[in-house]
């Protein structure tokens, strides 16, 4: 047997005992929709040997301990966990209690270590698209050593980008396409200095654009060269939300609603590229 499909189970954490109970010849195992939240500490460790691909989608997993115990998976290549319901932020401490069998169990006054994310150190390219992550993109701090080039966010649900993310010293390309973006926090691209591309087409960030107490939310990517913001329903686009970002070659407005591009791009001397089509222009009022 290489294969169990499981649809529901009214278990709440994963035991060592049920995981030696699976046939050590398993290398696929599909567990979405049930009502798993935990993971033992250490259990992780029995898996099948030749298992590749988990797909824990749907379930209501905790942030616990178990995470450290991922590493132990030598052999698997996908990992979904994606599909839960419920909109947190990123933790930023590690977990001082863990839930198991029924309960939680450590030192709940313990004081918190912050958490760090570790990549592995030859990684390029992060890619999750179509993950089902739901999440307030919060504070995310990632090992420094990491040589992180592209991160593709895109078709998630991360409605608030808060910031800011550290660590990332090497990252060129970051997307956040069709996530529902409506509110970008003024931290959230202060460390992304080295950032070349940003992809935030297909969003809603409509509103975001039009009060006028935003901050320059783009005011720390001097090296950013492309920036699309295509398919955001945008109606207004002024004040001096490109302030600064002498080095964009490519600014992709199309397909938006706006009747007002109150901007100036004179100080673009690079910009070789600007795509307003379809987007409800009467006037280019270029400054």
């Amino acid at each position: 047997m290489n294969n169990i499909y499981s649809n529901y189970l009214p278990l709440v954490t994963i035991t060592q005992s049920m995981i030696q109970s699976l046939p050590v010849s398993l290398r696929y195992l599909e567990t979405q929709g049930n009502n798993f939240q935990s993971v033992n500490e250490g259990a992780l460790q029995f898996m099948p040997p030749n298992l590749s691909y988990i797909d824990a989608g749907g379930n209501r997993f905790l942030y616990g301990k178990y995470i450290h115990d991922l590493h132990s998976l030598k052999t698997l290549k996908v990992l979904k966990l994606n599909g839960g319901n419920n909109l947190h932020k990123i933790p930023t401490t590690e977990p001082t209690s863990t839930f198991s069998d029924n309960c939680w169990q450590g030192n709940s006054n313990a004081r918190p270590k912050p958490l760090i994310f570790n990549l592995p150190p030859n990684l390029l390219c992060l890619d999750l698209r179509f993950s089902g992550l739901a999440y307030i993109l919060s504070e995310l701090t990632i090992d420094e050593n990491n040589s992180l080039d592209s991160m593709i966010l895109s078709t998630n649900y991360f409605p608030v980008l808060q910031g800011p993310i550290h660590g990332l010293f090497k990252l060129s390309k970051l997307f956040i396409s069709g996530c529902f973006v409506q509110l970008i926090n003024e931290r959230m691209f202060q460390n992304l200095d080295s950032l070349q591309e940003l992809r935030l087409r297909n969003n809603e960030l409509d509103y975001f654009f039009r009060d006028a107490s935003r901050k320059p939310i783009f005011r720390d990517l001097k090296n950013l060269k492309i920036l699309d913001l295509s398919i955001n329903a945008l109606t207004v686009f002024d004040g001096d939300i490109l302030k600064d970002l002498d080095a964009l070659e490519e600014i992709n407005l199309s397909q938006n609603n706006m009747w007002q591009f109150n901007i100036s791009i004179s100080n673009m001397s690079n910009l070789h590229m600007l795509n307003l089509s379809h987007a409800q222009l009467g006037t280019l009022p270029l400054k």
